[in-house]
């Protein structure tokens, strides 16, 4: 796991050489990770809360959207039970850059899949939501970014499993550290 996390950061390191400041045709890829919070029946069953973590890809097709795409994993374990979800979100994001702040709303559409073990039963549920927040993200140089990212995620079908309830609404705020490189590519969309 440590080589295959230095072979990741000496590929952006190397790579980082050929970036501008965030604009048009921009694409930032990065790591989060953050708290995760379950909301309703299955809180009550697994535990509120629990340390989650994951990855994003980041681009700016025009100077008034960007496209966040994120994947995420948490583990929440409580009161004898586990659950771990993993989830997976497309959104839109709009904001408005102040020198190095972006500041910004985002809305989405997302698929989210959780394994539960309750008591010794185990079982799987998948569905469909969407998720809608607010981040801020500063440029700290021409290649790297920090960022918080705070989002609900309803979601709508909430799957049917041996082991119930299983997916519920969620709630994060994650922390984000990416690279910014620049592509070349011009969106038109402006």
């Amino acid at each position: 796991m440590n080589k295959l996390f230095l072979v990741v950061i000496a590929v952006f390191v190397t790579m980082s050489g050929n970036v501008y400041a965030s604009d048009e045709g921009d694409l930032s890829v990065g790591v989060s990770m953050g708290e995760n919070a379950l909301l309703g029946s299955p809180a009550d069953v697994y535990g509120r809360s629990a340390l989650g973590f994951g990855g994003f890809v980041l681009f700016s097709p025009s100077d008034f959207f960007d496209l966040d795409i994120n994947i995420n994993y948490a583990s929440h374990k409580g009161l004898g039970n586990s659950l771990g979800h993993f989830y997976g979100t497309m959104a839109l994001r709009f904001g408005m850059e102040f020198d190095q702040l972006f500041p910004f709303i985002c809305a989405g559409v997302g698929f989210y899949r959780a394994a539960a073990d309750l008591g010794g039963v185990e079982g799987t549920a998948a569905g469909f939501g969407f998720n809608v927040g607010t981040g801020l993200d500063v440029e700290l140089g021409s290649s790297l970014m920090i960022g918080v990212l705070m989002r609900y995620h309803p979601v709508f079908d909430k799957g049917s499993a041996a082991v119930s309830p299983v997916l519920g609404d969620i709630f994060d705020v994650m922390m984000r550290v990416g690279f910014m490189f620049k592509t070349g590519i011009q969106g038109g969309w402006d």
